[in-house]
């Protein structure tokens, strides 16, 4: 979901609103002319055709991104989602031995170790240092990539008006009217914040490593 969603849900919404408004003038116009006997007005028919063209698609378009942002998602994730798993990288103890026995339920995984990145290099390079020093150790940071379940969406907030809130704004309705504000799910430190789905997973984790 791009951090400009919001605004193009804005947009979409205020055209097919002002497709509306047109559609209505010119029948307004065209039924008027009709009851007064007088001739058809043909710019109010070429109003009312790109209207209703334009209307229907801006209407199906904002249908479509309000049921996104209550649900978290975008377009590609949603045709994906009955049939593929998501991928996450969830940070557990450097040297601890895990217990899978302590878990509630079983979960696969494998780890991961990085080092810090170096701050002289572009962002894709990593130090890879063979000495095994205290220093580099508290360097390292160990990850658990796991797999979700299919169907399960690891950005949904476990609520319709938290995920709306976090697309459109936590301000209130004048937040989600007026194109003003970035989205506050830009503000976090990953892309968006996570929800139940990553939270019953780290749970998970959290018990093997107890």
């Amino acid at each position: 979901m791009s951090t400009a969603f919001k605004f193009f849900v804005q947009f979409v919404t205020y055209t097919a609103c002002y497709c509306v408004v047109c559609l209505s003038a010119g029948a307004y116009v065209t039924s008027r002319l009709a009851r007064e006997g007088a001739a058809v007005s043909v710019p109010a028919i070429v109003l009312i055709a790109f209207a209703g063209f334009f209307g229907l698609f801006s209407f199906v378009m904002a249908a479509r991104s309000h049921g996104f942002a209550l649900s978290n998602m975008t377009n590609i994730e949603e045709l994906s989602l009955k049939s593929k798993a998501t991928t996450l990288a969830i940070r557990i103890p450097l040297d601890q031995v895990p217990n899978p026995g302590n878990s509630s339920k079983a979960i696969d995984y494998i780890t991961t170790t990085f080092p810090l990145a170096d701050d002289n290099f572009d962002g894709n390079q990593f130090i890879y240092d063979n000495q095994n020093t205290s220093a580099n150790r508290h360097a390292e940071h160990k990850f658990a990539i796991v797999n979700t379940d299919v169907g399960d969406n690891p950005w949904d907030l476990g609520s319709r008006y938290k995920n709306w809130t976090s697309v459109m704004g936590d301000k209130g309705p004048v937040d989600w009217l007026l194109p003003l504000r970035l989205s506050p799910c830009c503000a976090h430190s990953g892309a968006y914040p996570f929800g139940p789905v990553v939270d019953r997973i780290r749970k998970q984790l959290e018990e093997e490593y107890e």
